[in-house]
């Protein structure tokens, strides 16, 4: 079953084209890395498959589903983590509050927290190793360690199909290590993931496929099919440099953000 398909889509804004037919499709439980550019369309890429940016040209469908037809379904199944996301430093927000509210969201009013939510949520903590900082303030932790908890609310859901836009920008080396190896771990869970990213490297080994966006899918397949230099060329011109390694070659663009 494909999560996510994508045929001949075009989008617009202000005549201005930001997706130009495009067109791919994403397995069920497959790992998608997705890297291009400033401006080359991934997030426009994201918010089409949520259904927030509507289509000028094309089809889209997630799980079989139009996400701007059926919104309220497909949102269910998706945890989204944003590029940014600000939290007001002026409200007292705790950790534990950050990834109940992903499961309260979705509950009818009025909305409170059961026993399975709260151990759902702990799971989720220690997944992305932070289940120590449940009673902590959200905004006393560093900005690596808010972006591990706010993958552990969308995680939290349960989600089928999990986007994570830039999860990397901003944290350091040793934060990205993290946030890759709880990825692997989370492949093993059968989740659909899309992780849109600049620098590829960290989870180069983890992808099942990676797309090359630049409004067009300049190229889409395997790690080693489509980390040459003759094809990231044609985005990142000929400074990109390229070294062979295992299990897959290391990139360097000298692009610092996507």
């Amino acid at each position: 079953m494909n999560a996510v398909e994508f045929k001949n889509v075009t989008v617009e804004f202000d005549g201005n084209i930001a997706l130009d037919n495009v067109s791919f499709e994403i397995k069920d439980k497959e790992f998608i890395a997705i890297m291009g550019p400033n401006g080359s369309g991934k997030t426009t890429l994201l918010k089409t498959i949520l259904g927030l940016v509507y289509p000028s040209k094309g089809e889209v469908k997630v799980y079989g589903y139009n996400p701007i037809e059926h919104a309220s379904k497909i949102r269910k199944m998706i945890g989204y983590v944003p590029q940014r996301e600000y939290i007001s430093r002026d409200i007292p927000v705790k950790v534990k509050d950050v990834v109940l509210m992903g499961m309260l969201i979705h509950k009818n009013i009025p909305r409170f927290a059961r026993k399975v939510d709260i151990e759902t949520a702990i799971e989720a903590l220690k997944i992305v190793g932070m289940d120590w900082a449940w009673d902590k303030p959200f905004n006393a932790l560093s900005g690596g360690q808010q972006q591990r908890v706010l993958i552990a609310r969308s995680i939290a859901t349960n989600p089928k199909l999990l986007i994570l836009d830039e999860p990397l920008t901003g944290v350091d080396v040793a934060t990205q290590t993290v946030i890759a190896e709880f990825l692997g771990h989370l492949k093993t869970k059968d989740i659909t993931i899309i992780f849109v990213t600049h620098d590829v490297n960290p989870i180069s080994h983890l992808s099942d496929k990676i797309m090359i966006l630049n409004r067009k899918v300049i190229a889409y397949g395997k790690p080693n099919n489509v980390l040459k230099p003759e094809i990231l060329s044609k985005v990142y011109g000929d400074s990109i440099k390229v070294f062979e390694c295992y299990p897959c070659p290391i990139i360097v663009t000298g692009d610092t953000h996507g």
